[in-house]
């Protein structure tokens, strides 16, 4: 029986199916535990998670932080529930007692279907632990290429339901779609051709043209470049048929 439901999706959430929203009285603590619910049931030493959490302690005062650490966990998540568990080696957290957005989000990638993207796309509220701060290098080592793997995943679901809506004829629903994509990847210039062929089929000549001023502006700002090749010749062919 799920006991916790971790979102680290859009950072860190946690909600008791009774008690509802938990909050975790450090910031130690909430790293600690997001680096052990992005893989429930995995046991990890006790000395990796200190040289993530504790990098520049002694071995003393790092395995005394982890310790209080742990206890401040079980303490805000009640003892009785037997989520965080340990041994004088390793810490983990049982995978039947917590339900992770992570994996919740990969398997309805891997599905596939209209059903299961649309989920996978609701689910994904933003980066891998977004709103985490002050990180150690060793904790940014785990976390930054785990954030952008996902973004991947992500980058490929909405693609994915982007076309199947526009197959489908959903338009409105597309350009939903196509503009959540745009939050993950905003400088995408396949997805710019795409809207603007959208809107361009729609007779929506002042969309298109606006969604190319928007890529150009972005791209001479962050950049100093202008957009690609099909980029240009879509905005010259919007301007021409007006």
């Amino acid at each position: 029986m799920t006991a916790l439901e971790i979102a680290l999706l859009g950072g860190l959430r946690l909600r008791h199916p009774e008690r509802g929203n938990v909050d975790l009285a450090s910031q130690k603590g909430a790293l600690l535990l997001a680096f052990l619910a992005y893989a429930p049931g995995k046991k990890h030493r006790r000395e990796v998670v200190q040289d993530l959490l504790w990098p520049g302690s002694d071995q003393q005062h790092a395995q005394g932080n982890l310790r209080f650490a742990l206890h401040q966990i079980r303490r805000t998540l009640g003892a009785d529930e037997n989520i965080l568990l340990s041994d004088s080696r390793s810490v983990w957290l049982d995978p039947d007692r917590v339900a992770v957005d992570v994996d919740r989000f990969e398997a309805l990638a891997q599905e596939g279907t209209l059903e299961a993207l649309t989920a996978a796309c609701e689910l994904y509220a933003g980066d891998l632990l977004s709103d985490a701060a002050d990180l150690s290098p060793e904790y940014e080592n785990w976390l930054l290429p785990e954030r952008e793997r996902l973004r991947e995943v992500a980058r490929s679901v909405f693609w994915q339901l982007f076309s199947l809506r526009l197959w489908r004829g959903e338009i409105t629903e597309a350009k939903h779609c196509a503009q959540r994509y745009l939050e993950i990847d905003p400088y995408c210039e396949r997805m710019y051709a795409a809207l603007m062929r959208l809107h361009m089929s729609q007779g929506e000549r002042a969309l298109a043209a606006g969604r190319y001023g928007q890529l150009r502006a972005q791209l001479a700002r962050d950049f100093q470049i202008r957009p690609g090749t099909e980029i240009e010749q879509l905005g010259r062919a919007v301007s021409q048929s007006g």
